[in-house]
């Protein structure tokens, strides 16, 4: 039983955390909650990267010295995350997980549905992301076709892409994407000759339409299977098989949501792409939880920005978010859902 002072104590600590932990600015991990992840939160929410910096934000000064020990020493940074869930808080809001309701009805549809961690099993978790994928949810459910269809090749973007079309749009019948690829190829940001890559692209139909319609003669995928071994090849997002600065464009539609381990997501990406080379994320998000399928929320754009500049340095050349609660299944739950769309030009150094 807790005792005045400590009540004190924990109810300071808490306060603490929400002002530190501002829950819209946070990515979401399936695999940590926001606790775990605090290390991770200073470092990119408020470029507190080591215990020196500490006093630069006065409520994490005011966690560290409520949770020093008898000696009066101060924790270390990558202490906080132990030392908070053993200090008898009520950690329960820190949690990033979906209510098991809607948790237990998507288990219904999978024969290898799995909940546990990525740092439990590994292989469980791939092994449920490459059903996703396929479409091969039970031993008696048809895989999706190799190829989507969706009348012309050159519409294939805009079919997969989540908002309605802008005027823009419509008048030049191209996607938000396909006249920016175009506008970077002018003006010399890609080349049509330097090997460019889609992470997950799901359909051979992708390659396609990166190669015949935006003229990426190059371009290939990145998926957990391959219905074409010359377009597409075999592999985790998370290790890509392929030497440093290799890409000049990374392309990745709806896969980030699907990551184990985003920074680390985030490390490869950087590693692949040629200082001068382009990431592009788009990415339905904004759950406000996670469950096995979606393992990642980045809430929106700004927050996955957050983290590439990390590690690197960059130009935004696109972080914007577009309210998408009114459409398709969020709208049918009624639930809030964000597009976001990020473009990143990374800078040597």
């Amino acid at each position: 039983m807790l005792n005045l002072a400590d009540d004190q104590r924990s109810a300071a600590m808490m306060a603490c955390l929400d002002q530190i932990i501002d829950l819209p600015d946070c990515v979401l991990s399936y695999d940590r909650d926001l606790i775990s992840s605090l290390p991770d939160i200073l470092a990119e929410n408020y470029q507190i990267t080591d215990d020196a910096a500490i006093a630069r934000l006065k409520p994490l000064e005011e966690v560290c010295r409520l949770l020093a020990a008898a000696d009066g020493s101060c924790p270390r940074i990558p202490e906080l995350p132990a030392l908070l869930k053993a200090a008898n808080l009520s950690l329960d809001k820190y949690s990033t997980r979906a209510d098991v309701s809607k948790v237990s009805i998507a288990a219904k549809e999978f024969d290898q549905w799995s909940e546990v961690s990525a740092n439990v099993s590994l292989t469980s978790v791939i092994a449920l992301q490459k059903d996703l994928g396929m479409g091969t949810h039970r031993i008696d459910s048809g895989r999706y076709d190799p190829r989507l269809t969706l009348g012309r090749l050159r519409n294939y973007l805009g079919g997969v892409s989540t908002p309605r079309p802008s005027f823009i749009e419509r008048l030049t019948r191209r996607s938000f994407w396909h006249l920016k690829l175009k506008s970077w190829l002018v003006m010399g940001r890609l080349s049509r000759d330097r090997p460019s890559l889609s992470v997950g692209p799901r359909w051979v139909t992708e390659i396609e339409f990166f190669r015949e319609v935006v003229g990426l003669r190059q371009h290939i995928g990145l998926d957990l299977f391959s219905d074409d071994s010359d377009l597409v090849i075999k592999g985790d997002m998370h290790q890509i098989p392929f030497d440093n600065n290799h890409f000049q464009f990374v392309f990745l539609k709806n896969v980030v949501d699907k990551s184990y381990d985003v920074r680390k997501l985030v490390r490869e990406l950087i590693r692949v792409v040629r200082p001068g080379g382009i990431v592009v994320v788009d990415q339905v998000c904004g759950y406000g939880s996670t469950t096995p399928l979606t393992r990642t929320d980045i809430q929106k754009a700004a927050n996955l920005a957050r983290i590439f500049e990390r590690y690197c340095k960059l130009e935004r050349l696109v972080c914007r978010d577009i309210d998408i609660s009114g459409l398709g299944d969020a709208k049918a739950r009624n639930e809030t859902r964000n597009n976001a769309r990020l473009a990143l030009r990374l800078k040597a150094g």
